[in-house]
């Protein structure tokens, strides 16, 4: 799975401005199962334990939501696609 760049936006996603993720519980479902299927992979366990906090989703740079679709891709991710092309 690709990062497609956007534009920065309006700065609605800046860290000041943090909001919660939520997820239905049928898609927390489906990443707990996601998850435990490759738990021996680094980082799982701890995405894992993150998967139940109300910010799991939420990119830790600016603030913004990581789709689900990223998330059941690499559930350890902590940054959305901007925020990782600007590393």
């Amino acid at each position: 799975m690709t990062c497609i760049k956007r534009p920065a936006g309006n700065g609605a996603h800046h860290p000041k401005h943090m909001h919660y993720h939520y997820f239905t519980l049928e898609q927390r479902d489906e990443l707990a199962e996601a998850i435990r299927a490759r738990i021996d992979e680094p980082g799982m366990n701890a995405a894992l334990e993150r998967l139940h906090a109300p910010d799991y989703g939420v990119c830790e740079s600016c603030g913004g939501d990581i789709p689900f679709a990223r998330l059941m891709h690499n559930p350890r991710l902590h940054r959305c696609c901007r925020c990782l092309n600007e590393l």
